[in-house]
This record gives C-alpha cells, sequence and structure tokens, in this order.
C-alpha cells in the first residue's frame, strides 16, 4: 500500500489549518434554513373551528378538496381529528437531517396565504415568490404537490444582478402519486362541500423539489423564484407551500484574492462536488485531517466536478491553487 510523506512545511501548513479550522466560529459547515417570501397567493388549509370553506380561500385541487391542519374542527365540541398538518407548520425532511420547512409564518401558519397556486388549465400560469431578504443559496428545496394529476413547471431563479437561471421540465407528482421524495404523507384531506375528513392510508402526499444553483451563480444573492405551469392536457392544479435554501459555507483562506474567486458545492456532500473559479484552476488537493493527501488533480479549467463517493464520512481539507494564489476548505462528507 502506497503511503503518503510531508516535509516538515507542509506539517507546520496543516497544523495551522486544521487550528484555525476548528477554533473559528464563523467557518461552519452549510446548514439548512426556512426562507421567508411573498407571492404565496391562496390559502388551501383549513384550520381552527368551523366550515373548511370559512377557514380557506381556495382549494388544493380542481375537485372539492383542501388541506386540513390538525387542529381543524367543525365545532368546538368535536373532538380532534387524527390526521392533518402540524399546528406550528414545520414538516422536517424525511430524509436530510437538518432540512425543514415552514408553511406561512411561525406565528400564524394556516391563516394567511399558505400556497403559490397555479390552476390555469392548459398552462401559461406564471406567479413568483419574492425573497424578504436576497441571500446566497446553493441549493433550494420547495414543499410542493398538484391536484387532479401531476403539473410539469419551469422555474426561473432570479438574482439580484437582474440574471436568471431557467430549471425545466420539473415535474410535481399528484398529492396521491409518487415521483418526487415524500417529505410527508398520510395528512389527510377535507371535502369541504360536506366538511368530511377523508383519511386514505399513506395519503395524501407532500413532496421535495429541488433546484441546484448553477456554478456561474452560486456567489449571486437569489431575490425571487417564479414557477410557470406548462402546458398539459389534463386539470393539474400545482401548489407550493414553503421553501428552504442550503447557506453557502464561510470559508477559510490563506490568500483572500483566491478565496473571493473560487466556490466548492454542495457542501456537505454526497457523491459529487463541484469547484467553480473566475480564473483557471491549476491544481485542486484532498487531504484528510492527519494532514495525509488523498488525490491530486490538474483540472486547468475554471470549473471541475470530483468523485468523492470512496470517501468516508468526515470532514476533509480541499487546498487550491489559482493563479499561484493558495486558498483551503474544510468540506463535510456525509
Amino acid at each position: 500500500m502506497k503511503k503518503n510523506y510531508f516535509t516538515v512545511q507542509n506539517k507546520v501548513f496543516f497544523v495551522l489549518i486544521i487550528a484555525a479550522l476548528f477554533s473559528q466560529q464563523c467557518v461552519n459547515a452549510q446548514e439548512y434554513v426556512t426562507v421567508e417570501a411573498s407571492g404565496y397567493n391562496e390559502d388551501v388549509i383549513a384550520n381552527g373551528v368551523g366550515t373548511m370553506n370559512s377557514s380557506i380561500t381556495n382549494i388544493v385541487d380542481s375537485d372539492s378538496f383542501c388541506l386540513l391542519s390538525e387542529d381543524w374542527k367543525l365545532n368546538a365540541g368535536d373532538p380532534d381529528i387524527t390526521v392533518g398538518l402540524p399546528e406550528n407548520g414545520v414538516i422536517p425532511s424525511q430524509d436530510i437531517a437538518g432540512l425543514s420547512y415552514q408553511i406561512g409564518s411561525p406565528a400564524a401558519p394556516y391563516s394567511d396565504n399558505n400556497s403559490l397556486r397555479l390552476d390555469n388549465i392548459g398552462g401559461g400560469d406564471e406567479r413568483t415568490l419574492t425573497l424578504a431578504t436576497p441571500a446566497i443559496y446553493t441549493n433550494l428545496y420547495f414543499l410542493a404537490l398538484s391536484g387532479n394529476g401531476s403539473a410539469n413547471t419551469t422555474m426561473t431563479v432570479n438574482f439580484d444582478d437582474n440574471s436568471s437561471q431557467s430549471i425545466e421540465n420539473n415535474v410535481v407528482p399528484d398529492w396521491f402519486g409518487t415521483g418526487l421524495p415524500i417529505e410527508i404523507s398520510g395528512i389527510g384531506r377535507g371535502d369541504v362541500t360536506l366538511n368530511n375528513v377523508e383519511t386514505p392510508a399513506d395519503n395524501p402526499k407532500l413532496f421535495r423539489l429541488e433546484a441546484l444553483i448553477a456554478p456561474e451563480n452560486i456567489t449571486k444573492p437569489i431575490t425571487s423564484v417564479t414557477f410557470t405551469k406548462i402546458d398539459q392536457a389534463d386539470q393539474s392544479v400545482l401548489n407550493v407551500l414553503a421553501f428552504s435554501g442550503l447557506t453557502t459555507d464561510p470559508a477559510l483562506s490563506i490568500n483572500d484574492s483566491a478565496l473571493a474567486s473560487i466556490s466548492v458545492f454542495p457542501n456537505p456532500i454526497k457523491n459529487l462536488v463541484t469547484v467553480s473559479a473566475s480564473q483557471i484552476i491549476e491544481e485542486l488537493t484532498l487531504y484528510n485531517l492527519l494532514g495525509q493527501e488523498l488525490f491530486r488533480l490538474q483540472p486547468t479549467t475554471k470549473n471541475t466536478t470530483i468523485n468523492t463517493e470512496n470517501l468516508t464520512i468526515g470532514n476533509y481539507i480541499l487546498k487550491a491553487i489559482i493563479n499561484g494564489d493558495v486558498s483551503t476548505y474544510k468540506i463535510l462528507k456525509d
């Protein structure tokens, strides 16, 4: 088995880097945050006491059904229903640790509009969610469903420099269907014509719709996301209930000019990590926390993707050399 040996200079370099990475509070792995936005145009979730129609402004589909909060009941003396969305509007992801969604506002999740609803039969309907505070994200995650069949939508991510990124052919399944990761299921639904609570096994479902920000846009604050419903023969109704984002990771740099010109994402990583720079990347080297070199590349391009499938879960250090300047980044494999 081949061993890696380091000079005293390299050992000192790694002692300094490791100490800085784990002593500075500002150097953290990326984190998932809920995103506050305006633009939700309908309330499709019945809550509190009273008829379903008195609590909502529209239904989820083009039939007669709405979603329910677990605190809904027709009369004050009625027993609690056995289904429904959590009263606080918080939906944790089923398979991404740390990711969750906030439907509506934390104070009153089901009292105001809580769905970006696109129902123009035949397509062409377009609506926009505008971020309360523009911010940089590497990934966006939307809590979505469709009524009356699956809905195809184009997402356009808009940035503060007036540029945009279009993400096409996003098919959101019917709320009784499959096709995207399921974030919550078996939540029941309400028939607004009868004020009747339906409890079909494992249905309805809310899904996770993901948007990956392209490398060239990774340093731009996002201002809004526009959804355009694509023409379909069915009568599908798209509903986007909430969204969250994966923030960028503050990086430790030996040279500020090099740091400003390079981005590494996603972080944490699963298998693939992309390194993007404004100048040619001369060299990339990955080390473990013992200072052992795992591999070295000379991309001679501005963008490259590294396969980390064979790495074990844990922290690593990526060293990049651009125009002679050195930057180092802590990355997490999970």
